[in-house]
């Protein structure tokens, strides 16, 4: 069967990296199944990324075992319908069962044990709890063996520990199968797979090593202009994830989030995008992106139906938009961003105001 290619796109939040998505999924052949919510399973916090770092980089019965316990409750949480149940969604219901299977691939023994982090991530009040109830036990049975029905502790004594592999070989193994698991669980074969955030803008190439050698992956890095993204997040979103609330700090986060990507050169694989160029060289840029993943631009298309230029341009030159701008602010941004301010042309299409709203595609 002949394997589909895996396409994702990524960005330093609202940088625009759903366009390259929305351009895409307007093809027939792509499956977008994965463009329902962002899906960073391989790089966020507790998940295959940090079990690797304590599976195999830094082993220890402690911490190998809490890695795998608070992987296995982010499945848990992502799995649940009250909580955050997307993933079940975009892997059509066996999210968590092909993620059990892989926590039972990687251990090389599953045994009952428990230690001091059991205790620490219950929260302060168990532990102040679970304190308190061993100095109790411990003063009535100073001088005597306490019956084994009472427990020295309130962890119970059928608490998991798991021994997971500190074999790269077998980790990378067992990593590669899950992840060929969830692909294939997709609802619909396609020849492309598109998945909006599956690996970040940087170390690419530590987290392609979790992806089947038969896949083959392409990565779109997409950024946007400083002044845009800032006026965008200070008078609009206001999403306390940039931080608009100050020029000079807002100026020191790009730049840190910007130098963790270019630190990493890119593997050949991979392509960064500036959002713009989306827009006002739509045909260039999209002839681009097609033919660097394969994708045939003549090949059955719904064109605009989920991207248009005309739309997105009112994204863009938001000095225009609002009109109470500080000039300070502004020539801060120029002066310490000026290698990602985008140049934007004079002629061609430009920005109405009067008939879009943002986040118009």
């Amino acid at each position: 069967m002949k394997m589909p290619k895996l396409i994702t796109s990524t960005g330093f939040f609202n940088t625009g990296s759903s366009a390259v998505t929305n351009i895409l999924q307007e093809f027939e052949s792509v499956n977008c199944r994965g463009n329902l919510v962002e899906t960073r399973l391989l790089y966020d916090t507790d998940c295959i990324s940090d079990l690797e770092y304590n599976l195999v980089e830094n082993p220890h019965r402690h911490n190998t075992s809490n890695a795998i316990k608070r992987f296995k409750k982010f499945v848990d949480f992502s799995s649940n319908p009250l909580m955050d149940h997307h993933y079940e969604h975009i892997f059509s219901g066996k999210f968590k069962r092909l993620s059990y299977e892989f926590i039972s691939d990687l251990c090389d023994v599953i045994y009952k044990g428990q230690y001091f982090g059991d205790v620490y991530n219950r929260g302060k009040l168990f532990w102040f709890l679970n304190r308190c109830y061993i100095k109790i036990i411990r003063s009535l049975f100073s001088t005597r063996k306490s019956p084994n029905w009472i427990s020295r502790t309130l962890i119970s004594k059928n608490e998991t520990a798991y021994a997971g592999t500190f074999n790269e070989d077998k980790f990378l193994n067992s990593t590669k199968k899950y992840v060929g698991g969830l692909l294939a669980a997709f609802d619909k074969q396609a020849d492309y797979y598109l998945i909006d955030q599956f690996l970040p803008p940087t170390n690419l190439n530590r987290y392609l090593r979790y992806i089947p050698e038969e896949i083959e992956c392409k990565v779109f890095i997409v950024d946007r202009d400083p002044i845009d993204l800032y006026l965008t997040d200070k008078y609009f979103l206001n999403s306390a994830l940039i931080p608009s609330y100050d020029v000079n700090v807002y100026c020191d986060w790009f730049l840190w989030t910007r130098g963790q990507s270019e630190k990493f050169d890119l593997p050949n694989n991979a392509m960064r995008i500036q959002f713009e160029d989306m827009i006002y060289h739509y045909n260039e840029t999209r002839e681009k992106i097609c033919n660097f993943v394969g994708v045939d631009i003549n090949s059955d298309c719904k064109q605009f139906s989920c991207f248009d230029p005309k739309k997105s341009v009112n994204n863009t030159q938001l000095l225009k938009r609002f009109k109470k701008i500080n000039e300070e602010e502004i020539n801060m941004i120029r002066t310490r961003l000026k290698k990602y301010c985008y140049d934007f042309p004079k002629d061609g299409i430009q920005p109405d105001y009067s008939k879009m709203n943002m986040f118009d595609c």
